[in-house]
């Protein structure tokens, strides 16, 4: 008896973490591509034009901003088990884990992040000041 729930429950448990890697898998395939900042809040200040003609590029699992003819290369991961979700993205000059939440539909996103990876992960779509929380608004690119 005790050996059929011990194996039930590890079947139970193997197909929610299927399904929680399915989500993941979903909502990167929805990130793929190039998106441009729309809006840049910081600490309840609206910086979005400082950062005009920013753009985030999304692959499988890594992230590149650009800006004029610079460039920065990050990795990123996606937990879509939590509410809201939530997103890592580890920079790969400073090594630092920036923790954010994240919501997206068909082209638009919407990450709420410690910019500083000092800090413990937001959990609201707010900033205030003191924080060290941005939240980016983006668009989805069109070829």
């Amino acid at each position: 008896m005790t050996t059929s729930i011990i194996i039930w429950s590890l079947f139970l448990l193997s197909a929610q973490l299927t399904h929680i890697g399915d989500a993941a898998r979903e909502h990167t395939k929805k990130l793929e591509g190039k998106w441009v900042v729309k809006r840049f809040e910081y600490e309840e200040h609206d910086l979005t034009d400082y950062v005009k003609g920013v753009s985030i590029e999304f692959t499988d699992k890594t992230a590149l901003v650009r800006f004029t003819n610079t460039q920065a290369a990050s990795d990123y991961s996606l937990n879509t088990s939590k509410t809201p979700h939530q997103i890592d993205v580890v920079s790969r000059a400073s090594k630092k884990t920036l923790k954010g939440i994240y919501t997206i539909s068909d082209d638009s996103l919407t990450m709420c992040l410690d910019i500083t990876g000092d800090h413990s992960r937001p959990s609201s779509f707010k900033t205030r000041m003191k924080s060290f929380v941005a939240i980016v608004q983006l668009t989805r690119s069109k070829p």
